[in-house]
């Protein structure tokens, strides 16, 4: 039997805030099977409730349907009253929860104070967004509880982008060109501004170079293997004399090559990284080119990895100017958490020489110690070791 078993509740009450994610963990890890769960919610989170209860309900199909009820955000007295009016409907020996790490202050400390004086033995309970641990407070056992529930609860992406009110395009788990990747990844290690400047200069449009040139030009580009720089990838590819020599994936044109070629080449060498290490660093979930329906306003991101209930979101760039990396990683960090919440973490996979420097300076700035980390260009060699250790020491 787990832990946390030992505190779940015939009713549990859930404070709805913006972010989702926490209740829902809370209810699949404290509800008994017979549960009646209370979604307290305010006028202006109704939709999150509402989301939040079918979310539940596919999770829990046996079980009763969660409860809706409206409450006062911010009124006392409002709070009270409405407490007393549910909790009067509360008959027997049945036992009570209450989980507040969403909703609003004066929800916590009044809808508590309810709870606490009409059921001596009732179960407070908190999910530690830092830690990602339970912290429980039961009535007659004095000491706060805390409990490690980092893989307690698995959710995947597409459950945690149902949870925002979205559905998640069909994302990519298959790298292609393997060997080609792990090569650019190698140059990329040392001399990232060659490659650019190649891609640049051969795939790209001169008077025009944030457009591709047409797919009869690129499939006269043609390839030399005497640069010694370039050696290694020429080889790996047999040598070809041009660029539509080089053997394409199905369905690839000349131009999703090109394309490929010029950057999203390390989307896929990270997808690969993390597909080696999900069994033993526990990642259940992950994809390559996260996009979420409908695009407005919507979530991107190059690559996605769940590990228990937390998102692990990751940027990639073959950038190595300092300005640029940093608005890759601002623009990640923003999504990761609106989607995963205060629990969500955030990498930025590029080619910038200094990624220790970078990430100081990026947690002094914006206050995210120990939520964001900077891999390199010194990192791309080993970054399957790199990502283990973050991953396994994220909180």
């Amino acid at each position: 039997m787990n832990e946390w078993t030992r505190y779940r509740t015939d009713h549990l009450f859930l404070l709805v805030g913006t972010n989702p994610l926490p209740n829902y963990v809370a209810a699949l890890l404290l509800a008994k099977d017979d549960c009646t769960i209370h979604l307290l919610h305010s006028r202006g989170t109704a939709e999150v409730a509402v989301r939040l209860k079918q979310a539940i309900q596919k999770r829990r199909p046996q079980g009763k349907s969660p409860v809706l009820r409206e409450i006062d955000e911010s009124d006392s007295s409002r709070i009270g009253q409405k407490m007393r009016e549910i909790l009067q409907d509360i008959k027997g020996q049945a036992s009570v929860g209450l989980h507040y790490t969403g909703g609003t202050k004066a929800m916590a400390v009044h809808v508590y104070r309810a709870v606490e004086k009409k059921f001596t033995d009732s179960v407070f309970s908190y999910l530690d967004a830092r830690t990602l641990s339970l912290r429980i407070d039961k009535q007659n056992e004095g000491q706060t509880k805390i409990i490690p529930v980092e893989q307690a609860c698995e959710v995947k992406l597409d459950d945690l982008v149902a949870l925002h009110g979205r559905a998640l395009k069909p994302f990519e788990k298959e790298t292609c060109l393997e060997q080609t990747y792990c090569i650019l990844a190698k140059l990329h290690s040392t001399h990232p501004e060659v490659w650019r400047e190649w891609c640049n200069k051969n795939l790209r449009r001169e008077k025009r170079p944030d457009k591709f040139k047409s797919n009869t030009e690129l499939a006269k580009v043609p390839l030399s293997d005497h640069d010694p720089v370039l050696t290694s990838l020429m080889t790996s590819l047999g040598h070809p004399a041009t660029l539509k020599d080089i053997p394409r994936p199905n369905g690839w044109d000349i131009e999703k090559l090109a394309k490929w070629l010029d950057g999203p080449w390390l989307e896929h060498y990270v997808l690969d990284c993390i597909e080696q290490l999900a069994t033993s660093s526990h990642v259940h979930d992950f994809g390559m080119d996260f996009k979420t329906i409908p695009e407005q306003q919507g979530f991107q991101f190059d690559v996605a990895a769940m590990r228990g209930y937390q998102l692990f979101a990751l940027s990639c760039t073959t950038a190595f100017k300092k300005e640029r990396c940093k608005e890759k990683l601002f623009e990640a960090y923003i999504r990761a958490r609106q989607m995963g919440g205060d629990e969500a973490r955030v990498a930025l996979v590029c080619c910038y020489d200094d990624a220790v420097g970078l990430r100081g300076e990026i947690e002094e700035a914006w206050f995210t110690e120990g939520r964001v980390r900077v891999f390199g260009r010194r990192d791309l060699i080993n970054l399957p070791v790199c990502l283990k250790e973050w991953l396994e020491t994220a909180n």
